[in-house]
């Protein structure tokens, strides 16, 4: 009995160390291999940049942006769209440098490339790509489904038709 126990723990502990194991090869495989200090430099300053961006800009909001943002009766788009809406020239301008110094980044970062890591980026492309097709199909057919059961459940309850 001693025996199958220590052969049960044996095989549970291979599981969970296997499973581990995969789980890590494949969070590895999510990120891009190869790449350089210059590289990993040049990144995070890309962050870092779009981090003080990011703060620097919301300190500039009126408290009418911010009410835009904590409404909760509007949705993801139409607070973006009200928000958009009432932003100054110098937001604007602020958004725009933002942008422009960030585009820098990734045009500096893109000229350290190899064509490895060029392959690699583009297939990580195809793969979010696809992975976002895929989600957009499964949100249309549930959308195609609710409206479905919505138009079917909406007239007296009776699924058959009948009386």
């Amino acid at each position: 009995m001693k025996s199958l126990t220590k052969i049960g723990i044996l095989v549970f502990s291979l599981f969970i160390g296997l499973s581990i194991n995969a789980q890590e090869q494949k969070r590895k495989g999510n990120q891009m291999q190869n790449i350089t200090e210059a590289q990993l430099l040049l990144l995070e300053q890309q962050r870092e940049l779009v981090k003080t961006n990011r703060e620097a800009f919301r300190a500039t909001f009126t408290d009418e942006q911010l009410a835009i943002l904590e409404n909760a009766e509007l949705t993801k788009e139409e607070r973006k769209a009200a928000l958009q809406a009432s932003f100054t020239q110098e937001q604007l301008a602020m958004l725009e440098a933002n942008r422009a110094a960030v585009q820098e980044l990734k045009e500096q970062f893109r000229a350290t490339l190899t064509d490895e890591q060029k392959q690699q980026l583009r297939m990580r492309s195809r793969m979010k790509n696809k992975a976002q097709q895929g989600n957009e199909l499964k949100e249309s057919v549930k959308k195609q489904r609710r409206s479905n059961r919505n138009n079917r459940s909406g007239g007296n309850g009776n699924r058959n038709g009948g009386s």
